[in-house]
Formats: structure tokens, sequence, C-alpha cells
């Protein structure tokens, strides 16, 4: 992990599911977003690696579990995790996993304008044909009561 005041670098080394031969994204930058610290991926890891300090002793790998030993969590612990986090938000985690978050980011962000080329490269994707296939779902209309109040937080605060 190489730390800056404005991101957060991570260098993976290990082979992921998208990799294949000569083709490995290995390199992954989380820029901060000045305008709101709530939705601001630099400071929340750096407010959370502050927090686990004490707990990781000797444990590199970025996510750890909040229980002793403070190891290294699993993949389905993770799941776990985000499907607590989808919960909370009211999705229905029945028809929607952990794994939908990444279908549902890349769509959204798609809807929004960010071109294809971008968008496979975030997503390790080589070609537009499996975002296409797998990833490019149709964005849910917000309950727009839901979002007339959620923004309304957020410019009040």
């Amino acid at each position: 992990m190489i730390v800056s005041k404005s991101s957060y670098k991570f260098i993976i080394d290990k082979l992921l599911k998208t990799s294949r031969n000569g083709v490995h994204k290995s390199e992954y930058e989380f820029t901060a977003f000045p305008p709101d610290r709530r939705l601001c991926v630099v400071f929340v890891l750096r407010e959370y690696l502050e927090r686990t300090k004490p707990l990781r002793q000797q444990q590199t790998q970025l996510l750890i579990s909040f229980v002793k030993p403070y190891k290294a969590v699993s993949k389905d612990t993770l799941s776990r995790w985000i499907k607590l986090v989808l919960s909370r938000a009211d999705i229905d985690i029945s028809r929607f996993s952990a794994h939908s978050t990444r279908s549902a980011s890349t769509s959204a962000v798609k809807a929004r304008g960010v071109p294809i080329e971008v968008i496979m490269s975030k997503g390790g994707w080589s070609k537009s044909s499996t975002f296409a296939k797998y990833y490019n779902k149709p964005i849910q209309k917000q309950d727009s009561f839901a979002s007339g109040l959620l923004s309304t937080f957020i410019k009040a605060n």
C-alpha cells in the first residue's frame, strides 16, 4: 500500500479472478473526494487504519477481523459484511448479493456517461462484450422521496 495525502494505491501481486496470461491488473488507486468526507475513501481508509492499528500487530492485509485473534478476513467474511451493509440499506439480499455491487457500480457509472474504456480498465475487463453480457444491468429508479430526503440531508450537513 502506497499512501499519499490524497490517495491510497494498492499493488496486487497475486493473480486475481480476472487475471489471465499476459493480462493482470496489479494496481488500484483510490483518490480523495474533498466535497464530502463521509463519501471519501481516503478519509475512511485513514480512519480505519488508525482505529485498527492497535489490533494489527504483523497483519499486512487491509481488512482484519474485529474479534480476536484479529486476523485477515476471508472472502466469506467480506461477503457477509457486504450483505449486512446491503441489508441495512434496505436492499433485498435475497435478490442481490455481495457480488451484485460490481455490476451495480459499473452499470451506474455507465448510466452517468463514464466511457466504456474507463469502466473496462477499472473493472479489469479486456472485452466490452464481457461487461455488456454479465455486468451492464438496468438501473432501478430510486424512490423519489428517499432520494430527495437524502439529498436534503447531504446539503444540510
